[in-house]
């Protein structure tokens, strides 16, 4: 779970419909700050991206050890 300020520049942005891009997705691993990510409603840890197949390594933030695999367009952020 990672919080971002306020992006600023349109290719940091949601996709339509609030799905998440992979440039959304880098910028929100490599900040400092706190923003909440979700899977299917779901709070998760977003540990790594995967560019070549617009995928992302999370996990639930109650279930550490259950790591998957999942489209970044299923992930969603709630961050300013």
């Amino acid at each position: 779970m990672y919080i971002i300020s306020s992006p600023t520049n349109t290719n940091l942005s949601l996709l339509k419909g609030g799905h998440m891009n992979i440039q959304r997705a880098q910028e929100i691993i490599n900040s400092r700050s706190l923003i909440n990510v979700n899977y299917r409603g779901i709070p998760v840890f977003l540990q790594q991206v995967h560019e070549d197949n617009e995928t992302a390594t999370v996990f639930p933030l109650d279930e550490m050890d259950r790591e998957q695999i999942v489209e970044l367009d299923r992930l969603t952020d709630e961050g300013p």
